[in-house]
């Protein structure tokens, strides 16, 4: 009683940085004592017993928590001991904003720090440490599970109101919808750590919960959240959420009880979007997911989904599919993986699996990605732009589309329009392409890997690059054009241009239809190729001005041949008429077959021509 210290000044050691105020002291039994204080960064009452000593009896307790996000404010607080060793902590909030400044308290046993029984204060509901059941009503304005697997059970819709506080706290906590009313809005009250939502079974009513994106992950609503249905055959159970404060909901981690789905009742998740770009991930189960405004993206789930993009450019995605999709967006075709079953509008973009899908547009300007695996990807009129990343893919295309890139893999380009199209290939990942009846141009200067070009009908353009490429004119005027490498070009008698490019073994082969009367006559060094194989016509392979080895194939007809100045292989093959084909091997040491002539009586007719310069040549089937 003189005034003499008895201890130090003492500093709790505090298990949290940040602003620690409000502090308030009270004895406890056998010279003990409680240090109470608020913790103004993470919103928390807390507590730290000592020994008579000054030294800590137990570990540093967090009475209160009212969550750091929340916009709660803590004034005055103060703390009394019992006899018995519990203390009774009073203290002035403002719960969340709400100004309403009230007065709360509560009893707390140290020994275990489990405070009283579901402790009522003014509009304040704190559960116990064990597993409670907690009735909310209209008047709570916060109301906390504490410890345990707790259930808040709301008998009424009219129990949440703005800047209400539900907090379950630790444990396996449970939000329990026991009442008839048609919606439980969560939205507006901040909700804190909750694992479950349940629908409380028996009522024979439709009933929606719903909440808000941004309230799952970050201590909210659990991304893993149960949802408990009714088994009611008789109700339908909707879970809502609403993109109002967040760009991205991710619901793929839900997990479901008692869920009938949309195939055996009405049980629905719905997802609602705003006016802003944002992205769809849905559950498990059967979704709606509705954009509105926005550029949106939709990644579907297993079930049965009904999507509408609404306005903007709106994309679906079946990326999270374990097995391949079709999708056709004109027709409303949706089977395979994740598609079966969905139901899709206003959607301009589609991204497949990591499968083998088919993908085909509509008439607007569609964007349409493959993924990974063998797709098949369709534009269907519009600007398209077609893309088959990874994969052996087909890409169809019209003249109206705008990008069409191969990606990794062998990937083909089939032109599907009878207007023609201009396309560089090889470069993009193209390095098959198949034209159709138009005057298509497949230009492949730049690619370094073999290529495949086939005009078809039409007067095409076809050009390679460095690898070794095979280009087929087929019917029309086309243009072949070979680039390093060696090259084969499969011409007819209608090709205006045949260039076989660098290197000195490229092929020219003659290709004809049936109903050819004519063959192909070709400057063999003018058009750059090396190696000619003519067809059943009598064909011409001009090789007189060569200074590299050639070597000419007439086959059927009667075909003139001319080497060059090099050791030239001319075989005039079999299978002639009447006079037989024309051999002239010119300056070096040649090799020639005239083969035989056909049927009639004109067998060996062949003709070898032999110039002043001829060399050291050699005829093999001289009669």
């Amino acid at each position: 009683s003189d005034g003499t210290a008895l201890t130090g000044v003492l500093t709790p050691p505090t298990q949290t940085g940040g602003n620690q105020t409000h502090t308030a002291a009270g004895a406890l039994e056998d010279g003990r004592f409680v240090i109470v204080w608020y913790d103004e960064g993470a919103k928390d009452i807390r507590a730290q017993v000592f020994n008579a000593d000054g030294t800590t009896d137990g570990t540093e307790t967090n009475l209160v928590d009212y969550f750091s996000g929340s916009s709660t404010t803590v004034g005055k607080i103060d703390v009394e001991g019992f006899d018995d060793g519990r203390f009774q902590v009073a203290w002035q909030a403002d719960l969340n904003g709400f100004n309403n400044n009230q007065i709360y308290s509560q009893i707390f046993d140290p020994r275990s720090f489990a405070n009283s029984p579901n402790a009522y204060t003014d509009h304040q509901v704190i559960g116990t440490t064990g597993a409670d059941t907690i009735g909310v009503v209209a008047s709570d304005f916060y109301v906390n599970g504490w410890t345990g697997d707790d259930i808040l059970d709301f008998g009424s819709g009219s129990a949440i109101n703005l800047n209400d506080v539900f907090d379950g706290s630790t444990g396996f906590d449970t939000l329990r919808l026991s009442h008839s009313a048609t919606l439980f809005d969560f939205q507006a009250p901040t909700v804190l750590s909750f694992e479950s939502v349940e629908f409380l079974d028996g009522l024979s009513v439709d009933r929606t919960v719903r909440f808000d994106s941004f309230q799952f992950g970050n201590g909210r609503l659990a991304s893993t959240l149960l949802v408990d249905g009714n088994t009611n055959p008789n109700s339908d159970d909707t879970v809502e959420v609403y993109m109002t404060d967040g760009l991205a909901v991710d619901l793929s981690d839900f997990t479901f009880k008692d869920w009938q789905g949309a195939n055996t009742g009405h049980d629905i998740v719905r997802i609602i979007g705003d006016d802003s770009g944002e992205t769809f991930i849905g559950t498990s189960m059967d979704d709606e997911m509705i954009g509105n405004g926005g550029d949106d993206t939709f990644v579907s789930g297993p079930g049965a989904d009904v999507v509408n993009g609404g306005a903007g450019i709106d994309t679906m995605s079946y990326a999270h599919s374990n097995a391949g999709v079709t999708v056709e967006l004109q027709y409303n075709v949706f089977y395979g993986g994740d598609a079966t079953g969905d139901t899709l509008s206003g959607i301009e973009y589609l991204y497949g699996s990591g499968y083998n899908d088919a993908l085909y547009g509509n008439p607007s300007d569609n964007i349409i990605r493959g993924g990974a695996g063998n797709d098949h990807i369709k534009g269907l009129n519009g600007a398209d732009q077609l893309y088959g990343d990874v994969g052996d893919d087909w890409l169809y295309v019209d003249n109206l589309d705008t990008v069409a890139q191969g990606g990794d893999g062998t990937d083909r380009l089939i032109v599907v329009s009878t207007a023609g199209v201009t396309k560089a290939v090889g470069a993009d990942g193209i390095e098959i392409a198949t034209g159709n009846v138009g005057n298509d141009h497949f230009l492949g200067g730049a690619a370094t890997v073999g290529l495949t070009l086939r005009g078809r009908a039409g007067d095409d353009i076809l050009r390679s690059g460095s690898g070794n490429d095979y280009l087929y004119g087929e019917s029309g005027a086309d243009e072949l054009r070979g680039g390093a490498g060696i090259d084969r070009l499969f011409v007819d008698e209608n090709d205006t241009i045949i260039d076989g490019g660098a290197g000195n073994q490229d092929r020219v082969i003659v290709q004809q239809l049936a109903s050819a009367t004519v063959g192909v006559t070709i400057d063999m060094v003018a058009s750059n190729v090396e190696i000619a194989y003519g067809n059943f016509n009598d064909d011409t392979f001009d090789g007189s001005s060569a200074t590299v080895a050639l070597s000419l194939y007439g086959r059927q007809g009667q075909d003139t041949l001319s080497g060059g100045s090099a050791s030239d292989h001319l075989f005039g093959d079999g299978n002639d008429a009447a006079a037989g084909d024309i051999l002239n091997g010119g300056g070096g040491n040649d090799y020639l077959h005239g083969g035989e002539n056909g049927a009639g009586g004109f067998a060996e007719r062949d003709q070898f021509i032999f110039d002043a310069d001829w060399g050291n040549d050699r005829i093999f089937d001289f009669a």
